[in-house]
């Protein structure tokens, strides 16, 4: 790819899923590191994932998805709905929303 994707990432939920996503986009240079965050549930892993990724990790979804254009939901099917109602009120309009 020629130029990285100028949209605004946010990966909710940096776990197996979402970790081998990540990887992927930025081996393929499909967006710029400084352009995602993303969020872990535990905070024990906050540190281990900023290291590996060098993105802006949080534990706070609401701030993850903040502004963010793309929106890949990462997480288990049990807490779509609770993640869905957290981060309603945060996002943009005409984001949009994978799961």
């Amino acid at each position: 790819m020629d130029r990285p994707i100028d949209s605004r990432l946010a990966i909710v939920g940096l776990g197996k899923m979402g970790s081998i996503l990540l990887q992927a986009f930025l081996e393929q240079g499909l967006f710029d590191p400084k352009r995602i965050r993303a969020s872990v549930r535990h905070s024990h892993r906050l540190e281990q994932r900023r290291e590996k990724f060098d993105v802006e990790v949080s534990t706070d979804n609401r701030h993850t998805v903040a502004d963010a254009e793309i929106v890949l939901l990462c997480i288990k099917p049990q807490v779509v709905n609770e993640v869905c109602r957290e981060i309603s009120q945060t996002l943009r309009p005409d984001a949009l929303v994978i799961s």
